[in-house]
């Protein structure tokens, strides 16, 4: 979101995705890591001191769910970068996806082995989904704000 707007443009995207790496490494930073951010980026955008290679999502609000007097966000992390054939992760690129939610600063850490073919993931921002509308927890829930699986240099 640029001055209000969705991310639509190209730039604005740019800026997104630039946004979230600076974010996500802040995270690793005052957990005790180390991240290099990449300067040619093939599938991994952060290296961590321990070899941990990290791909880095952000996604603004996409949908609203409302019960009662609860709100419940959710958010969308595409895993197609635009390349034709190109779906999903590549566990051998990658360790670890990361997803931001922006307006409610929630982290997804999620392990890359887990994503292998999937195009997308919508997760909620906030710790419980919304029932009425997810009968069944969703199954990157446990990967909500999960930094302890990012293990630290000899962890």
């Amino acid at each position: 979101m640029v001055g209000g707007k969705v991310a639509s443009s190209w730039q604005d995207k740019q800026r997104l995705g630039l946004a979230a790496e600076l974010r996500v490494m802040s995270e690793l930073l005052l957990l005790g890591h180390n991240p290099s951010r990449l300067v040619v980026q093939d599938g991994c955008d952060l290296l961590l001191e321990n070899g941990t290679r990290i791909e880095v999502k952000g996604s603004h609000r996409i949908g609203h769910v409302q019960n009662d007097t609860r709100h419940t966000y959710k958010y969308r992390f595409s895993l197609n970068d635009g390349r034709a054939g190109k779906r999903g992760v590549d566990p051998l690129k990658v360790d670890f996806i990361i997803g931001w939610c922006v307006e409610d600063d929630v982290f997804y850490i999620i392990p890359a082995i887990e994503l292998r073919d999937i195009t997308g993931v919508g997760v909620y921002a906030t710790s419980e989904e919304p029932s009425k509308y997810a009968k069944v927890p969703s199954k990157y829930r446990k990967y909500r704000e999960a930094w302890e699986l990012i293990k630290s240099e000899g962890g």
